[in-house]
C-alpha cells in the first residue's frame, strides 16, 4: 500500500523523487556537445523517466521547456532532442508519458517553437525530430498521443485574463549548477538561481510567461504542415533537407496526403541550388508518388520536380532521379507486355497520360542515359510496341511518350528481345497515313532511326518501301515535317535514279511560284506545295553535299540551284505569308552549307534580317541558319558573331531563349571565343523580364561556361559597371559602345540601378574569395579613387551612378570573404580537405582585413570628406559602406579612428543620422507580429511568443540596398562611444557622468510613450559612469538618442561592448 500522505515514508519518497529529478537535471546540463554521445544521454534520460511516476515526467518536461529557452546552442538542442525521446515513449504507449499533465502538449509546442529557433542546428535538429515524431504518431499505438498533443495544455485555461500562473520550480530541490559561460554571447546561461534564462529578445518575460502564451498556439498537424512548408524555404540546407524529410512522413502517414502548396514547395526544392537539397526533393517525391500512384497533383509535382533531375549535372542527383523513373514508370511498363490489353488498369497509365511534351526530352535523355549503363529493363521495346499496336491499350495521350520512349530505344544498339520491330512501325505509320499527321510523323522518326541504322530488311530496302515513301511525298495533304521525314528515309535507304527526277519537280514549283509572286492571290493557293517544295529541295541538297564531303570533293553550284536561290531570296524579302518566308530561310541556310560562296554572299542577308525582320519566325530561322553557318564556314561568321549576342534581347521570348541556348553551345564547342559584347549580353538576360529566360540564363552562364573561364567575371566586372551606366568619364573605359548594343544594353539611371545591381552581384557571386578581394581593390582604385583625384566629375549623372553602384557593391554579402558559390556550410565537404580549406579561408581572412585597413579605409574616409565638401546625396551610399567595415573589421579600425577623434565623432554622428532617417522612413510592426516584409529570421519567431535571445550575425543583416528596421539597428548598427580616457579627458569618474545631457530623452521614455524611466540597477549605473558621450561635430542641438554603452570584460577595441 502507499505510504499515507505527510508520512515519513511519504516524505523520504518525495525527496527520493526530487533527488532523482535533479539527478536527471544535472544530466541534461551536462550533455556532450558530439552528435552520438548526446543522443546516446537523452535516450537514456527518457528510459529513465519511464520508470518514475508522471508527475515526474510532468515536471522534468517544464525544465526541458527552460532549457530549450537559454541562450546557449547546445542546450536548446539537448532540450529538443529529450523532448523528442520523451514524445516517443508516448507514441509507444508508455503511460508516464501520457499521464504527465501537460507533458506531451508541452513538449510538443516545443518542437514546433525550436523548428523556428535562430541557430541553423537547433532548427534541423527539431525539423528532424518532428520527421520521426509524426511517422509515429500515426501508428495505431501513437494515436492517442497525436490526439493529446493538438489539444491546448490545461495551463492555458489555468490563466484567465493573462495572468501568468506560478510553475513549480523543480531546481529548488538541487543546488544551483556553477554558472557556465556561453561560448556564443559571452553570458552565463543558467541564472543566479539555477533558472534557465529569459528567453524573450528584451529579457522583460519568462520562460513561464512564455509557456503561456504558446499554450494558445495553434498546434495541430495543419499548422506543422504549415511550418515544413516554410521551412523548406530556410537558408541553410541542413535545415531543408530534414523539412523535405518530415514533410515526406506527414504525406505518407496522413491520409489526406500533402496540400498543393506543400507539393509545390518540394517542387521548388528540386532546383535548389545545393545538390544534397535537389536529391533529398527527388526522393521524396518518388516516395509520396509511389503512396498515391492516383493522385494527380503528386503526379504533376514528381513530372515537373523529379523527372528533369535526370538531366542534373551532379551525379548522385541524377541517379535519385533515375532510380524513381525506373522503379515507377519503367520497370511496370516493361512487366506490361505480357498482357498489353490490360496496361490501362495500372498505376502507371495516367502517369503516362500526364507526360507533356515539355517532359519528353527528360524522358528521352534518362533512357539514354540508363541504356548507355546497361540498365534498361528487359523487352521494354517489345512491350511499347505491343501498346502502340492496333491491339493494344495504348490510344489517346500516352501515344506521344510511348513513341518518344520508342525512339530512344530505337537508337541504341539491340540486344534480343530489346530490338525495335521495324514491320511494326511500318505499320503503325500506314494505318496512320493523312488521318493522324503527328502519329505518321512520329512512326516515321523511328523508321529513319532504324534505316541509318542499316536495321530495315533487304527486302524492303529493295521493294516497295521507297516507291511508297516517295508516293507519299506526292500527296497534297502531305506537310513539311513529313515531306522532310520521307526524304531522309529514302536517301538512308539508299539507291540510285530517284533523287534527281524529285530534285527538277521542286526546282519547277518554285521558280513557277517565283513567276508569279507578284500576284499575292494567285501565289495564295500554292503556298502549301510551295512550301513543301523549298523543303525538299533543302534536303536533296543537304544529302548531295555529304556524299560528297564523303568522296573527299564539294559541290558545286548548278544553274538550278542558282534559279532557287533566287526565288527563295525574294521570297524571303517579299510581304507574302510569314510561314512560306520562314520556310526560304530555311532552304537558303541549307543551300549555304556546302557552298562558302554562297554563304559569303547571303551572310549580310542573314544577319540585316535577323534584327530588322518585323516577323518573329523569320528572326528565329535566320538566327538558326547563322548558328549552322559558324559551324560550317567559321571565319565567315568571326566578324558577325556580336550580332548573334544582340538577339538575347530581341523582342520576341522565343528568339531570345534560342539565342542563349545557341551562343552557350557554340561557346562550349570553342566555335566562337568569349568577346566583350557576348559576356554583356548573357548579363542582359539575367534581368529578362521572363522568368525562364533569366533562370536559362544563369544556368548556362554560371554553370557551364564561366567554370570553363574562371577570370573572365573578375576581367570583365570594372568595364561592365561602366558599360551598364552608360559611362564613359574615365579614360580607361571611354570606348562607347555600339549603337544596336547600346540600345539593347540600357541600363543607365537611377530606376535602373536594382537590375544593374542584380547583374554586378550574381557576378560577384560566382567568384572566388581571390577574386573578391581583387574585385573590391579594383571598385576602390578604379572608382572611387578617380573620384578623388578629380579624374571623374560627380556633377555628371553616369559617374553619379558608377560611384552609388560601386559603394553599395562594396556593401553587399556577396563581396565579402566566405560568402560565395561553392557547398555550405552545412554540406559535408566531399574532397576530404576540410581542414585545408578552413585554413585557407582563415588566411583569406586575415588578408581581407588587412587589405581593407591599409587600401579601402583610406580612400574611403578621403571620399567621405570629399562627398561632404560637395553636398553629395552619396553620403548614404558612404554610410551604408561603412556601417559594413564597422560590423566585420571593428578591432582593426579601432586604431585608425582612435587616432582621428574627429573622424570617430562624425562616423558615430553619421551612424545616428543614418538610424533617424532609417526609422522614420520604416514604420515598426506591432509587437509579437512581423512586419509584412519580414525577412526568414522575423518569421522564425512569428510562429509563437518566445525566441531565442540572438545577436546580429552575418546572414541577416540587410543587404545595402534596403532600409534596416529600428528594432535590428538598436543591436547592430549602433556604434559606441569613445571610451573614456583618463590621460586625455583629465576627467574623474563622477564628472564623467554628470557629463551625460540630462535633459536628453532617454530611449525608454521614447520608446514608452512618456512616463518616468524605471530605475537603474547598480550596473548601469557604473556603465554610465565609464562611458563620454560624443557630441556632434557640428553645432547645435545633439540629436535626441542617447547612445549607452556597457563595458566589456572582453572589450580589446574601441568598437567593443555594444549594449
Amino acid at each position: 500500500a502507499p505510504p499515507a500522505e505527510g508520512s515519513p515514508a511519504d516524505e523520504a519518497a518525495r525527496s527520493l523523487l526530487l533527488s532523482i529529478q535533479a539527478l536527471l537535471q544535472r544530466v541534461a546540463l551536462a550533455a556532450p556537445d558530439r552528435a552520438e554521445p548526446r543522443a546516446a544521454v537523452c535516450g537514456s534520460v527518457a528510459r529513465l523517466l519511464r520508470g518514475l511516476p508522471p508527475a515526474v515526467t510532468s515536471r522534468y518536461s517544464r525544465f526541458v521547456w527552460r532549457l530549450a529557452h537559454v541562450a546557449k546552442v547546445g542546450a536548446r538542442t539537448v532540450a529538443v532532442e529529450i523532448a523528442a525521446a520523451i514524445l516517443e515513449l508516448g507514441a509507444e504507449g508508455c503511460d508516464a508519458a501520457l499521464a504527465a499533465e501537460d507533458a506531451p502538449q508541452t513538449l510538443w509546442r516545443l518542437l514546433l517553437l525550436r523548428a523556428s529557433d535562430k541557430a541553423p542546428g537547433v532548427r534541423a535538429k527539431a525539423v528532424g525530430c518532428l520527421s520521426s515524431l509524426i511517422a509515429a504518431l500515426h501508428t495505431p499505438a501513437g494515436a492517442r498521443l497525436l490526439a493529446l498533443v493538438q489539444q491546448p495544455p490545461a495551463l492555458a485555461a489555468a490563466s484567465p485574463g493573462g495572468a501568468t500562473p506560478a510553475l513549480p520550480s523543480p531546481l529548488d530541490a538541487m543546488p544551483p549548477p556553477p554558472p557556465r559561460r556561453d561560448s556564443e554571447g559571452g553570458r552565463s546561461s543558467i541564472g543566479s538561481a539555477g533558472t534557465p534564462a529569459a528567453a524573450t529578445p528584451g529579457g522583460d518575460a519568462s520562460p513561464s510567461a512564455s509557456l503561456v502564451s504558446a499554450a494558445k498556439m495553434e498546434a495541430s498537424l495543419a499548422s506543422v504542415a504549415s511550418l515544413l512548408q516554410s521551412r523548406c524555404a530556410d537558408e541553410r540546407p541542413a535545415v531543408r533537407r530534414a523539412a523535405l524529410g518530415a514533410i515526406e512522413a506527414y504525406g505518407l502517414a496522413s491520409s489526406d496526403g500533402l496540400s498543393p502548396a506543400a507539393l509545390a514547395a518540394v517542387e521548388e526544392r528540386c532546383r535548389d541550388a545545393s545538390p544534397l537539397i535537389r536529391k533529398q526533393a527527388a526522393k521524396c517525391l518518388a516516395a509520396l508518388l509511389a503512396a498515391r500512384p492516383s493522385s494527380p497533383a503528386e503526379r504533376r509535382a514528381w513530372i515537373d520536380g523529379s523527372l528533369p533531375l535526370c538531366r542534373d549535372s551532379e551525379g548522385s542527383v541524377t541517379d535519385a532521379a533515375l532510380d524513381s523513373l525506373e522503379e515507377l514508370l519503367l520497370r511496370p511498363l516493361a512487366a506490361a507486355e505480357k498482357k498489353p490489353s490490360e496496361a490501362a488498369s495500372l498505376p502507371l497509365w495516367p502517369l503516362l497520360e500526364d507526360l507533356s511534351a515539355a517532359a519528353i526530352p527528360a524522358l528521352q535523355h534518362a533512357l539514354g542515359v540508363l541504356a548507355a549503363r546497361g540498365r534498361t529493363p528487359p523487352a521494354l521495346a517489345r512491350s511499347v510496341q505491343a501498346l502502340l499496336s492496333p491491339s493494344g491499350a495504348g490510344c489517346g495521350a500516352v501515344r506521344p511518350p510511348l513513341w518518344a520512349m520508342l525512339l530512344q530505344l530505337a537508337q541504341q544498339k539491340p540486344k534480343g528481345r530489346e530490338a525495335v520491330d521495324a514491320a511494326a512501325v511500318l505499320r503503325c505509320w500506314r494505318k496512320a497515313g493523312a488521318a493522324d499527321p503527328a502519329e505518321a510523323a512520329a512512326a516515321l522518326r523511328v523508321l529513319l532511326c532504324l534505316a541509318r541504322r542499316g536495321a530495315l530488311e533487304e527486302g524492303e530496302l529493295e521493294g516497295e518501301l521507297k516507291g511508297e515513301l516517295l508516293s507519299r511525298l506526292q500527296q497534297p495533304d502531305c506537310d513539311t515535317e513529313t515531306a522532310a521525314l520521307l526524304v531522309q528515309i529514302c536517301c538512308a535507304l539508299g539507291g540510285d535514279g530517284w533523287a534527281e527526277p524529285l530534285r527538277r519537280a521542286c526546282a519547277e514549283t518554285i521558280n513557277a511560284a517565283a513567276v508569279l509572286f507578284p500576284h499575292t492571290h494567285s501565289l495564295a493557293t500554292s503556298t502549301r506545295d510551295v512550301q513543301r517544295a523549298l523543303v525538299v529541295y533543302g534536303e536533296l541538297s543537304l544529302e548531295e553535299e555529304d556524299a560528297a564531303a564523303s568522296a573527299g570533293s564539294r559541290a558545286s553550284v548548278s544553274a538550278s540551284t542558282k534559279a532557287v536561290v533566287a526565288a527563295a531570296t525574294e521570297f524571303a524579302h517579299g510581304e507574302c505569308d510569314p510561314a512560306l518566308s520562314a520556310t526560304a530561310f530555311v532552304t537558303l541556310g541549307k543551300l549555304c552549307m556546302g557552298s562558302a560562296a554562297l554563304a559569303k554572299k547571303l551572310l549580310p542577308m542573314f544577319v540585316r534580317e535577323l534584327s530588322t525582320s518585323p516577323q518573329w519566325a523569320v528572326r528565329n530561322n535566320a538566327l538558326v541558319v547563322l548558328f549552322d553557318l559558324v559551324k560550317a564556314h567559321t571565319a565567315l561568321l568571326d566578324r558577325h558573331v556580336g550580332s548573334l549576342g544582340l538577339a538575347v534581347s530581341d523582342a520576341s521570348p522565343v528568339v531570345r531563349h534560342q539565342a542563349i541556348l545557341l551562343l552557350t553551345q557554340l561557346l562550349l564547342e570553342d566555335y566562337v571565343k568569349w568577346r566583350p559584347s557576348l559576356l554583356r549580353a548573357f548579363c542582359r538576360s539575367l534581368v529578362d523580364a521572363e522568368p525562364t529566360l533569366r533562370a536559362a540564363g544563369r544556368a548556362c552562364l554560371f554553370d557551364m561556361l564561366l567554370p570553363r573561364s574562371p577570370h573572365l567575371a573578375l576581367a570583365s566586372f570594372v568595364p561592365l559597371l561602366f558599360q551598364l551606366n552608360g559611362c564613359t568619364a574615365l579614360p580607361a573605359h571611354a570606348t562607347p559602345l555600339p549603337r544596336d548594343e547600346k540600345e539593347a544594353l540600357d541600363l543607365s539611371g537611377a530606376e535602373q540601378q536594382r537590375p544593374r545591381l542584380q547583374i554586378l552581384r550574381a557576378l560577384l557571386s560566382s567568384m572566388g574569395d581571390e577574386q573578391r578581394l581583387q574585385a573590391t581593390a579594383k571598385l576602390c582604385h578604379e572608382v572611387l579613387a578617380p573620384v578623388l583625384d578629380g579624374q571623374m566629375e560627380l556633377s555628371a549623372a553616369a559617374v553619379h551612378a558608377v560611384v552609388s553602384d560601386s559603394l553599395r557593391l562594396l556593401a553587399c554579402k556577396e563581396a565579402k570573404v566566405g560568402s560565395g558559390a561553392g557547398a555550405s556550410a552545412d554540406e559535408p565537404a566531399e574532397d576530404g580537405n576540410a581542414a585545408a580549406a578552413a585554413a585557407r579561408g582563415k588566411v583569406l581572412s586575415q588578408v581581407a582585413r588587412k587589405a581593407t585597413v591599409e587600401a579601402i579605409v583610406p580612400i574611403v574616409v578621403e571620399l567621405k570628406r570629399h562627398l561632404e565638401a560637395a553636398h553629395s546625396p552619396l553620403l548614404r551610399d558612404v554610410s551604408l559602406f561603412v556601417r559594413e567595415l564597422l560590423r566585420d573589421h571593428k578591432p582593426l579600425l579601432a586604431d585608425i579612428l582612435a587616432r582621428d577623434k574627429q573622424l570617430a565623432t562624425e562616423i558615430e554622428y553619421d551612424m545616428k543620422q543614418l538610424d533617424r532617417r532609417s526609422s522614420s522612413m520604416v514604420t515598426p510592426a506591432p509587437r509579437g507580429l512581423p512586419p509584412p516584409a519580414a525577412d526568414q529570421a522575423a518569421r522564425r519567431d512569428s510562429l509563437g511568443g518566445a525566441a531565442t535571445p540572438r545577436r546580429p550575425s552575418s546572414s541577416a543583416r540587410d543587404s545595402a540596398g534596403s532600409v534596416p528596421t529600428p528594432d535590428r539597428m538598436r543591436g547592430a548598427l549602433s556604434v559606441p562611444k569613445l571610451r573614456s580616457q583618463r590621460s586625455s579627458l583629465g576627467a574623474s569618474g563622477g564628472s564623467r557622468a554628470t557629463a551625460l545631457a540630462p535633459s536628453a530623452p532617454s530611449l525608454v521614455n521614447r520608446q514608452g510613450g512618456g512616463g518616468s524611466p524605471p530605475p537603474k540597477t547598480q550596473s548601469e549605473t557604473q556603465s554610465e559612469t565609464q562611458d563620454v558621450q560624443m557630441a556632434s561635430p557640428f553645432r547645435g542641438q545633439p540629436p535626441p538618442r542617447v547612445w549607452n554603452v556597457c563595458p566589456s570584460p572582453q572589450a580589446k577595441g574601441l568598437f567593443d561592448a555594444v549594449a
